[in-house]
């Protein structure tokens, strides 16, 4: 276990945690927190909070710097912040600097690398520092939120672009992904000055390149392989099938910035991809990150399934206007991310235990 990065590893659980109990109550199910305006930062939680500060370790990791740690450092306290009444102020100060942190270690690593994979995380560093910005500017979740979206999925699409290139993709299949990533840019624009015609447009890059991926990514290969790269490959293969059901959503409901059917939109977007994807490479990535080995077990496949059960059920209920329905989703929704943690653990401690 690497003692020096446990600590944010703990700050990115927290906001975690807090994430999900804030989505709880933004969904109607009521708790006593201490201030209100937690409640109306659960996607900064998420976002900023948890995913800022697991993908600035990540990527702190691979520069292998000291100063590329701030990063996450700032992500993770930017999150505790919000739980704190009279420094929440603050967490859209340090989240910002998060941001710029992140982006300045992407621009090193591009410049290394000078590989279109590198370049694309790169953007997705500016928007994620664009989108921050914004917030701190006093702009509204639902206005930063086309950024957000943007830094998550360009970082996820250099990933997977890097990986596909193994597969040596035609012309056509190259033209076919900057096509969806054209389109996506151009929504992302639009969003500053038309939120609903933008969403729109995000919407249909994001389901062009969830088919994009579906139809070309490496994933495809793992389904034939066993054991950890057969899960790997199908939680892969369900997350692009996610990004295709939020691009949807968002092209039919994008212009909604509260209610039912944006949750619909952010948690297809945010639970059914990006968290299938945390799902997908939790095996390979946690272990790199914290310095431990993990056994595979089919046991991971419990959270995965109840992951996708519950958000379909969710979604169904937003489209059906269910409030009850939309709690019992949520709490299923935490219960399967909170058994990931449990999953991941257990896995941990076994193979230890065999050391």
């Amino acid at each position: 276990m690497n003692k020096k990065r446990f600590p944010m590893m703990l700050l990115a659980l927290l906001s975690l945690l807090a994430g999900i109990l804030t989505g709880l109550w933004r969904a109607g199910w009521k708790t006593p927190f201490p201030h209100d305006p937690m409640f109306n930062w659960h996607g900064a939680l998420m976002v900023c909070g948890f995913l800022g500060t697991l993908i600035g370790m990540e990527r702190a990791v691979a520069y292998g710097r000291f100063w590329g740690y701030l990063a996450p450092v700032f992500a993770g306290v930017g999150g505790v912040m919000i739980l704190i009444d009279r420094l929440a102020w603050l967490a859209p100060v340090l989240e910002t600097v998060a941001a710029a942190v992140l982006l300045a270690l992407l621009l090193v690593l591009s410049r290394r690398v000078r590989a279109i994979p590198a370049h694309l995380m790169t953007l997705g560093g500016i928007s994620w520092l664009i989108g921050n910005g914004l917030w701190l500017a006093g702009w509204t979740l639902p206005q930063v939120a086309p950024f957000w979206i943007g830094f998550l999925m360009l970082t996820i699409a250099g990933e997977r672009w890097e990986l596909s290139r193994i597969l040596q993709p035609d012309r056509r299949a190259v033209i076919l992904f900057w096509i969806s990533m054209a389109v996506f840019f151009i929504g992302l624009g639009m969003s500053l000055t038309d939120h609903g015609r933008g969403m729109q447009l995000l919407g249909i890059g994001m389901a062009a390149l969830g088919v994009w991926l579906i139809r070309f990514d490496l994933a495809r290969k793992n389904l034939h392989q066993s054991g950890l790269y057969r899960f790997m490959g199908i939680s892969l293969i369900s997350g692009y099938a996610w990004l295709v059901v939020a691009g949807l959503l968002a092209y039919f409901w994008g212009m909604m910035t509260a209610g039912f059917r944006y949750d619909a939109v952010m948690h297809s977007f945010f639970l059914g991809f990006v968290f299938t994807m945390i799902f997908a490479h939790a095996p390979i990535v946690f272990p790199a990150i914290l310095n431990v080995k993990l056994t595979y077990s089919n046991v991971f496949y419990t959270h995965l399934i109840l992951l996708h059960l519950s958000l379909i059920y969710r979604i169904v209920a937003d489209w059906q206007l269910m409030p009850g329905g939309r709690i019992l989703g949520g709490w299923l929704n935490g219960v399967a991310i909170l058994l990931f943690f449990i999953n991941t653990l257990t896995s941990v401690q076994k193979k230890e235990a065999q050391s």
